[in-house]
């Protein structure tokens, strides 16, 4: 049995010698490390002498036993002092090491001589040997050495729980019941001659408190480091607690504001009782959740100076909280900078105050304009869209040439003020900072056909030509705001052909691959016209600014053409250049960053040309039908009487409606192949009458298409989230109607 005893306590002392190697902190010396070592070797001997045979056997034992253990009482001298944070002196140190170096030489002796054992023998008891032995004269001297390392033992427990600040109570107090027990163990043993050794029990029993305290030190450590980093930044304090919101440690600086800490002593709460500050604090604390790993923080008034106290945790890794850090910073200058921005503030305040009427009636005027310009756009371009309507069935139907020229004419001014009404509207637009871009899909041969047809007759009217290139490697098919585009190309195709009076404008596209797979296209526009004065370059794209106005006063235009033009450019992310030579011409060149769809290029775009653009659009697309049938809504009689007009050749059955709830009850009773919807109606306007018709019937397949003079920047976005179908703008073309119609369709219903 006594020899499971002494193999149980080897094991431990082996046990904790491991533990204590994996911990690392600063208060761990190599008088620990000999410590939890030789307690090994002793223990060992301890069993050695408990499984001898004979007396040889147990001498060797025994000189194993003192070989680890004659140090021990020093070194537990040594330990007790470092955590103690006591300074043993370097004479004292050297004359306990020579003293037990002189036992242990006196132990080498046993068997030859009787200097520390008279006599020698063995003896048995529960199963293990023990050593039967008279004390010579030096173990005499060893155990007054012992009692005397004993005593010092106490005396720096004591000292240090009277002086030193730093070093926690609750550790010594342990360290003091450890020493006391062993001490009792080893003199009881002793005075009763007790046959089982307890000392491997004493030994390891002081190492397990050794560990403990150690442990604890770990979160000093922890501690004191903090401490060295905020010592060097004098004008922060801290404080560390235990996770028993016991006090562990501050720096120099917060003693300086808080003397009162100095009197302290570390895993006390003592602090508990220092005046309201402290009190503050402790309640914040206490509610502190251990789970928050935020930093908090907590203004506080001290001594009429201003405190901003942080509050953290301690975590060793991702540990369970270990303790908290309260860092104090002086915050006096700050908050009285606060108290003067204040002050400050207040007398700010009615200004703004007053300010805030003034410029929510700006606002207001602002909105008011916004909704009076678009109110108006609607309104111009409806009547508008009933002029060209009426003059493309002229156009389609008339063969008198007079007839034809005077038609053209009408379709010239048409677009003329269409043009000032877009002007107007995309100037309101970008002022206000709501224009945005629209990306959609387009042809380069088409936007250029496009701006031929649309200029071709206004420069046969002043006897211009109007020369057009395009670049045979031009990508066809590229992606962007295609309604800016043609905006900014023809916005600078007007400008030419009103500021020339005799010669040529020139019409150049081109693109420039660049690196990140997408491609610069270049818009350049050169005249023979009049040119621009150097001083006046700067002006040009400045807003209702029309230079050199007294030789131009007769040349129609808002002077909202350049400046929408370069605000189109800027939010493309392109460039617009100008280069003139005063009475020569002007060269205006743009270039716009556009993505690549495919790698398909215009190639030859003068076999592509059609001549008679303007001709084959009045003409429609050629669109025929069979047995096909739409509802057209409009509060507008003339627009209907367009809508049916431009389809009149198609085959179309083309119902009219002028109100959302008559269209409702329409499409109860009568099936519908398309819905050609108008959104401004009284009563229920085209999306409140779209909404209760699909509410009505959810599993519809028929398209609404919004047809809508309602055309300002994203309005297509607008009703395509609404639920519409596809988006159509008055004033409306026959080409673009029947391409909605070839689009939208059912296929077996279109013949041609």
């Amino acid at each position: 049995m006594a020899i499971w005893f002494y193999a149980l306590l080897l094991v431990a002392s082996v046990i904790e010698f491991l533990i204590f190697s994996n911990i690392s902190i600063r208060t761990t010396n190599r008088y620990m490390y000999l410590l939890f070592g030789l307690v090994v070797i002793c223990n060992l001997g301890y069993l050695s002498i408990g499984l001898s045979h004979n007396v040889e056997e147990v001498i060797l034992a025994n000189r194993i036993t003192y070989l680890g253990g004659v140090f021990l009482p020093f070194l537990m001298f040594m330990t007790i002092s470092s955590m103690c944070d006591f300074k043993v002196p370097a004479a004292v140190r050297i004359f306990l090491q020579i003293s037990s170096g002189v036992v242990l030489a006196a132990i080498f002796t046993i068997g030859y001589n009787g200097l520390y054992y008279k006599s020698v023998g063995i003896g048995k008891a529960l199963g293990a040997t023990y050593i039967v032995k008279e004390y010579g004269p030096l173990h005499n001297l060893y155990t007054i050495l012992l009692i005397g390392e004993i005593a010092a033992d106490f005396v720096v427990i004591f000292y240090s729980l009277k002086a030193k600040r730093k070093v926690s109570k609750r550790s010594t107090l342990m360290l003091a019941i450890s020493l006391a027990a062993g001490s009792v163990f080893y003199f009881t043993e002793r005075i009763f001659r007790i046959k089982i050794d307890v000392m491997p029990l004493v030994f390891v029993i002081f190492e397990l408190v050794c560990l403990l305290i150690l442990f604890r030190m770990q979160l000093y450590d922890v501690s004191a480091n903090v401490a060295e980093v905020y010592e060097s930044l004098r004008e922060y304090a801290y404080i560390t607690l235990d996770d028993g919101k016991r006090f562990m440690n501050c720096n120099e600086a917060a003693l300086d504001v808080f003397p009162e800490l100095g009197s302290v002593k570390v895993d006390s709460k003592e602090y508990r009782k220092e005046g309201d500050f402290y009190r503050e604090i402790v309640k914040w604390i206490d509610n502190y959740d251990p789970s928050d790993r935020n930093t908090t923080f907590k203004n506080l008034e001290k001594d009429s100076r201003f405190y901003r106290c942080n509050l953290r945790g301690i975590r060793k890794g991702n540990r369970k909280l270990a303790g908290y850090i309260i860092e104090i910073i002086d915050d006096t200058t700050q908050q009285e900078y606060i108290r003067l921005l204040n002050k400050y503030n207040s007398e700010l305040k009615t200004e703004i105050e007053e300010k805030t009427e003034a410029r929510d009636e700006a606002d207001a005027a602002n909105r008011a304009k916004s909704a009076f310009l678009a109110n108006m756009s609607h309104e111009i371009r409806t009547p508008i869209n009933s002029i060209l309507g009426m003059n493309e069935m002229i156009l389609r139907e008339s063969d008198d040439p007079e007839i034809l020229d005077y038609a053209n004419s009408v379709q010239s001014a048409s677009y003329t003020l269409l043009t000032l009404v877009n002007d107007i509207l995309d100037f309101s637009k970008i002022e206000s900072g709501s224009l945005t871009l629209v990306p959609v899909e387009y042809r380069v041969s088409e936007f250029v056909r496009y701006e031929m047809s649309l200029l071709s007759n206004r420069a046969e009217e002043k006897n211009l030509e109007l020369k057009v290139s395009v670049n045979p490697d031009t990508p066809e098919l590229l992606k962007g705001d295609e309604v800016r585009i043609r905006q900014i190309a023809t916005n600078l195709l007007t400008n030419a052909i009103k500021y020339t009076s005799k010669g040529t404008v020139f019409f150049n596209v081109s693109a420039q691959k660049r690196s990140d797979g997408r491609a610069d296209l270049i818009i350049e526009v050169r005249d023979t016209g009049q040119g621009i004065q150097k001083e006046n370059l700067d002006k040009i794209f400045d807003s209702f600014q029309r230079v050199n106005l007294e030789h131009n006063r007769y040349i129609e235009g808002t002077g909202l053409g350049l400046a929408i033009t370069a605000s189109f450019v800027k939010l493309m992310n392109g460039d617009i250049k100008v280069q003139s030579t005063y009475g020569l011409g002007s060269v205006f060149t743009v270039t716009i960053p556009q993505e690549i769809l495919s790698e398909d290029t215009v190639g030859d775009f003068e076999k592509k040309m059609d001549a008679s653009r303007t001709k084959t659009e009045a003409r429609g697309t050629g669109l025929k039908t069979k047995d096909a049938r739409i509802l057209a809504v409009d509060d507008n009689a003339m627009n209907l009487k367009v809508v049916v007009a431009l389809l009149k050749d198609t085959g179309i059955e083309t119902i009219c409606i002028k109100s959302g709830k008559e269209a409702l009850q329409v499409l109860d009773r009568v099936s519908f192949d398309l819905v050609l919807m108008d959104h401004m109606m009284p009563e229920m306007d085209g999306i409140e009458t779209m909404h209760a018709y699909k509410e009505k019937n959810p599993d519809s397949k028929i398209p609404f298409i919004a047809l809508t003079a309602n055309a300002i920047s994203g309005s297509r976005d607008i009703y395509i989230k609404e639920g519409f179908d596809d988006y159509l703008a008055k004033p409306i073309t026959g080409a673009e109607l029947e391409l909605a119609m070839r689009k939208w369709l059912p296929r077996e219903k279109v013949t041609g």
